[in-house]
């Protein structure tokens, strides 16, 4: 009787446990890959600052975090045109042993991590335009196999500066591409686009700041996956990278301004033209009333003055004022350059934001869509808290800064880690590049991010303002 009763339950246990099995495995269009990047992925002053970047906003590369980037003016840019390139690179996860995406399996070895972006912005007065992209790379290795993974996504749209640039509102398309490769064959390619906006309150003369940007979901569905064939791969019916909310804000501490309104060289000059325009008419009328009182006759809507003499001097008048506006220019030029420089140093910038990640229906971690196991991702909204401090301890030579956020799992089996942040930028030298651009200061950017199972750094090359 024992002996029946302890095979029973031998058979029980297994039968569960190949029930178990079964049900782990995945089966074809049953199932969305969660394409969701946990960790801070961005510039070395985004990720110095532990991501809270959304309140900060400035520069092409902070389009990733608030569309009100495209737009948003910096302290340095006070000429009417201005642009700004994004180059750099990161080296993620790069040891035996980590979890890129903190699902808490550590059996799976990455390699090859790297990720890039490049983007260019452009600003005209208070309208900006530009695109960034960003890509990440990576290879998994499931036993004897090598598959490349890559993502690339591309920001591109517009931006407005209102009130001389104290409300920033910004928008456009993310567009995201995902891709599974092995031995340089592709199994799976998949992309797709939704929009984006972000705003960003900076009042003049103010010392914080508010911002905040939605991105919806981007998803390729059945449609575009029904012509894809793999004999390797259960194919999901789509690809998804969940929507985001960022809500943020930023404070600084010191004798350096936050905010500045921004009125741009070229509204203030035609603003002083369209003065010299004015006295220029208002002479001509009078004129053409003295003339008409000597003729004795009416002043018609069109008449213009006709006095040789008076034209003769009024075109000297003209021409002394046309070298006045050019020295009112030049003058304005340099009172902007003096003001810049006579800014103060000392600040202390703090920054954090809430990050808001949307769920991803029957979502499958890309590990677990490669090995073929229902390794369920993306279950539930997740929370992301984030935290920067930056400051300059050596005036015009060295700045520093600081951070940490949470990441919070996507996976049924992971745990949420905090993340570590640091970073330097340091002044190096001024340098025209061979004459190519005008005198320009140049620095050297470092950062690195550690929490449990992650590591990244990342250097690069920038202009020192």
């Amino acid at each position: 009787m024992r002996l029946w009763l302890g095979l029973s339950l031998l058979g029980s246990l297994w039968l569960c446990s190949a029930t178990s099995a079964a049900a782990q495995a995945l089966t074809p269009r049953s199932f969305e890959i969660d394409v969701h990047n946990g960790p801070v992925l961005g510039s070395s002053r985004m990720i110095g600052l532990g991501g809270a970047y959304s309140a900060v906003a400035t520069g092409i590369s902070g389009v990733a975090w608030n569309p009100a980037s495209y737009a948003s003016r910096e302290l340095w840019e006070t000429d009417s045109t201005a642009w700004d390139l994004a180059l750099g690179f990161l080296i993620p996860s790069t040891y035996s042993g980590s979890d890129y995406d903190n699902n808490g399996d550590r059996s799976v070895n990455y390699d090859g991590f790297l990720y890039g972006d490049i983007g260019l912005g452009v600003q005209l007065g208070a309208f900006g335009f530009g695109f960034l992209l960003r890509s990440f790379t990576y290879e998994l290795r499931l036993d004897t196999r090598a598959i490349s993974v890559g993502m690339l996504t591309g920001s591109y749209g517009v931006g407005y500066g209102f009130l001389d640039g104290q409300l920033v509102v910004g928008g456009g398309a993310r567009t995201a591409a995902f891709s599974v490769k092995e031995g340089g064959v592709s199994l799976l390619e998949l992309a797709g686009t939704s929009p984006e906006v972000g705003v960003l309150v900076r009042l003049a003369r103010q010392p914080w700041r508010l911002g905040a940007a939605f991105r919806a979901g981007v998803t390729v569905d059945d449609e575009r996956i029904a012509g894809v064939t793999s004999n390797d791969l259960a194919l999901p019916r789509a690809a998804h990278l969940p929507w985001e909310l960022q809500l943020g804000f930023a404070y600084q501490a010191g004798d350096r301004p936050l905010n500045r309104r921004f009125v741009s060289p070229a509204r203030a000059e035609a603003r002083l033209a369209a003065y010299y325009r004015a006295r220029r008419d208002e002479r001509a009328k009078a004129q053409v009333l003295r003339e008409a009182r000597e003729r004795g006759t009416p002043v018609t809507p069109d008449a213009e003055p006709n006095d040789a003499r008076w034209l003769s001097e009024e075109d000297a008048r003209v021409e002394a004022e046309d070298a006045q506006l050019e020295r009112d220019v030049r003058y304005a030029a340099v009172q902007r350059a003096t003001g810049l420089r006579a800014l103060p140093r000392a600040h202390v910038l703090f920054a954090g934001e809430v990050v808001v990640t949307g769920p991803t229906s029957e979502g499958v971690g890309v590990e677990g869509f490669l090995r073929g196991v229902r390794d369920t991702s993306g279950g539930a909204v997740t929370v992301s808290a984030r935290l920067g401090v930056e400051l300059e301890p050596w005036a015009e030579h060295l700045k520093v800064r600081c951070g940490g956020y949470y990441e919070p799992s996507r996976f049924d089996a992971g745990y949420g880690r905090m993340h570590a942040t640091a970073g330097f930028d340091l002044h190096l030298f001024e340098w025209s590049v061979f004459g190519l651009l005008a005198q320009t200061a140049w620095r050297l950017s470092a950062v690195a991010d550690l929490a449990r199972r992650y590591f990244d750094w990342g250097v690069s090359i920038g202009v020192w303002h």
